[in-house]
């Protein structure tokens, strides 16, 4: 999981700042270097806590120092530093200019303004945005590679340069001729004593005509963020065929919208060119966006226009989080920010850190998680109503993971709605689904999905049952009856029932289904007609059993279109949560294949065990086959952590190849059979005692005394 860094407005060198908080009094001491010292120490104190993790990369939005002077710039490599190894390489160190980071004079686009910066942050190797007026080979030059992009295994983090137009002059055109006259009549007044203070004028008139040109010309310079249609073209090319599913982080030092709600009275309150900008940013698929400036703290949500403005559902409009940095420097409160970011590669989430400034206490406040991965104008869903969308069931599973994994920690996860818009998928295990110790675990998911819609079943003691056989059989068969409503003209929707209200609803003596509803619902939209399945769930597992119970649900979907009579195309899957929840292991729920094969198909226990007996009349490898399948998932479903169901299957093998032994009047009858006989008994024996190592152990040898019995 990469971590970043995300400092902003450093400012250092600033003076009368004493990086001890809020001073009205004006009595705290003001020493050199006071605000370096103090971010040092706040660092130190992060990469402690840290405990050996290694940053992936630290940005930085602007404003690192105050007056654009080489003396205050010499200060980055201390600030750095005090990352100790926690500290990454100077490449994945991402620096933006921030308005104070340019000098004042000459205004832009002079490419002395830059002097300072090109030595103090390119020549060293970080991570620099383009600079406009500055050609590729030239930043390549100073630092020996163009460092304008930095890159992990998962981010890819682009610095822009929003301060190039900072401290413009606005253009006099035709009045320039008066500005002069205006500066020679002011600087021809000779210097005055006000209040016995020392003249404000200089006494030189050369001098104080240029102290009158400065001050005149503050008057028509403008503090303008922008950001150039060049720079903006340079950007493009440089992050082209880079992106692939990388999570890409813009980084500038000037906000795109307000941070507060605090009222700003200046000439040009945000990016003159926004629009330009933000459709950029979507065309860059930026996902977060990294700025300061404000000396605010904010993390929100912004949308970025983004394709055709009709494109559903969201009106064209592509989410980003803006993280805003602090730019406050003072004991406990906040000087930046870690960034970690996790999930699958289509489900991202990303936890938002406060660092706290000083020595004291722990350095991170408690995360706020954000889901990338949402495209909505909020991806932070209500922690009492979260909803997972995706166009198929394998991006809907990832999400779902990334929800939880994101979350860890939360053992419940209330009202979880999940929607997958193309369900076609549903009958394949998830590529991310955690290993199992199958050989075929597709083969073993299909079986299992096939038993709990088997619409056959017969008791199997305590309270073993299957959803199929409630909707398929019992109740007067309720898919049928659903069926024959939807045919009809009169509604669009069906509904299921699995609980019986008169035993099941409340009990606590008993087992029965989780899944309480099924609703089918006919939807149209326009010439084409689509059928929708719902499925409530009072309570449900999300890593294991979440992909079984869509794959349900689409099996019933298919045979309802199947037989239905009018045109009707499989519409969206949605699964309903009341109380969701991550297992370490298969739910309770799970029926080991030996069990179900004692109510799916009898026959085959026999057969199994009969093969021991009789191997002469039976195909030998495919018997083998089955006798590894049965083992591999009992030791599989094995950790099923408080299974309480009857374990009947192994039982039932025991009796038969008893009875046929027994049956068996010849004196070796009961050698290597025998042997197997034994070893079900001891296979049994550890199931019952939920001894894992034991079942895996005496579960493979059982397996060699079958193979050593039917090859002899």
């Amino acid at each position: 999981m990469p971590i970043l860094l995300h400092l902003s407005d450093l400012h250092l060198g600033r003076k009368g700042d004493t990086g001890l908080g809020a001073d009205p009094a004006g009595v705290l001491p003001k020493a050199p270097n006071q605000r370096r010292d103090f971010v040092i120490a706040s660092l130190r104190h992060l990469a402690s806590d840290l405990d050996g993790r290694k940053l992936d990369c630290v940005v930085i939005s602007g404003d690192i120092v105050d007056r654009a002077a080489d003396d205050e710039f010499q200060h980055l490599p201390e600030i750095l530093d005090a990352l100790g190894p926690a500290a990454p390489s100077a490449d994945r160190v991402v620096v933006v200019p921030g308005n104070h980071d340019l000098a004042w004079e000459p205004p832009p686009p002079a490419r002395e303004r830059y002097e300072p910066w090109l030595e103090h942050v390119v020549r060293p190797g970080y991570v620099s945005p383009f600079l406009d007026g500055f050609s590729d080979a030239e930043l390549k030059d100073l630092a020996g590679n163009l460092n304008v992009v930095a890159e992990t295994n998962d981010l890819l983090v682009v610095p822009i340069n929003s301060s190039q137009f900072c401290w413009t002059l606005a253009e006099l055109n035709d009045a320039e001729p008066l500005w002069d006259e205006i500066i020679d009549a002011a600087a021809a007044f000779a210097p005055v004593t006000w209040g016995g203070k020392a003249p404000v004028l200089k006494a030189d008139p050369d001098e104080r005509r240029e102290q009158v040109r400065q001050a005149l010309d503050n008057l028509r310079r403008h503090d303008m963020a922008r950001i150039s249609a060049d720079q903006l073209t340079r950007v493009r090319n440089s992050i082209a065929g880079r992106r692939g599913d990388k999570v890409v982080i813009a980084v500038l030092h000037h906000h795109l919208t307000p941070v507060t709600a605090r009222e700003e009275l200046k000439s040009f309150e945000s990016l003159t060119n926004l629009g330009e900008v933000k459709q950029a940013l979507a065309d860059f698929g930026v996902s977060v966006i990294l700025h300061g400036h404000k000396h605010e703290s904010g993390i929100f949500w912004d949308t970025l226009p983004h394709g055709p403005v009709a494109m559903a559902p969201y009106g064209g409009m592509r989410a980003a989080l803006v993280v805003a940095a602090p730019g406050e420097f003072s004991p406990g409160g906040p000087i930046g920010r870690l960034l970690e970011f996790g999930g699958p590669t289509k489900s991202r989430w990303l936890k938002v850190n406060s660092v706290r400034g000083g020595r004291n206490g722990p350095a991170l406040e408690a995360p706020s998680v954000f889901d990338l991965w949402r495209t909505g104008a909020s991806a932070e869903p209500d922690p009492l109503l979260a909803t997972i969308t995706g166009p198929d069931v394998h991006t809907v599973y990832d999400r779902l993971q990334a929800h939880a994994q994101a979350r860890a920690g939360t053992s419940v996860f209330p009202n979880l709605v999940c929607q997958i818009a193309d369900g076609s998928l549903a009958d394949t295990l998830p590529l991310s689904f955690p290993e199992i110790r199958e050989p075929d675990p597709q083969a073993w998911f299909t079986k299992l999905v096939g038993w709990w819609q088997r619409p056959e079943g017969r008791s199997l003691g305590g309270d073993v049952f299957n959803h199929g056989e409630r909707i398929r059989t019992r109740w007067n068969k309720q898919l049928d009856r659903a069926i024959n409503v939807l045919s009809s003209a009169g509604t669009t929707r069906a509904v299921l029932e699995l609980l019986d209200p008169a035993s099941e609803t409340g009990a606590r003596d008993r087992r029965f289904p989780s899944l309480v509803v099924v609703q089918f619902g006919r939807r149209d939209e326009g010439v084409s007609r689509f059928l929708d399945v719902f499925g409530y769930w009072r309570k449900q597992e999300l890593r294991y059993w979440w992909p079984v119970n869509v794959a349900e649900l689409r099996m019933m979907q298919m045979e309802v279109i199947g037989k239905l009579k009018d045109d009707i195309q499989p519409g969206t899957l949605t699964t309903y949560a009341f109380h969701g929840h991550v297992g370490a292991g298969l739910p309770t729920v799970y029926l080991p294949e030996v069990d179900r094969a004692v109510d799916e198909d009898p026959g085959r226990l026999v057969r199994l065990v009969y093969g021991v007996m009789q191997p002469g009349a039976v195909d030998v490898e495919r018997v083998l086959e089955e006798w590894t399948s049965m083992l591999d998932d009992l030791v599989v479903a094995h950790p099923v952590v408080g299974s309480n169901h009857p374990r009947f299957g192994l039982a039932e093998m025991s009796s038969d190849l008893r009875a046929l032994l027994d049956a068996d009047q010849r004196e070796d009858a009961d050698g290597l059979p025998g042997l197997v006989l034994q070893q079900l008994v001891r296979v049994a024996s550890a199931q019952e005692n939920d001894d894992q190592p034991s079942l895996e152990r005496e579960a493979r040898n059982l397996r060699v005394a079958v193979e050593r019995a039917m090859r002899r």
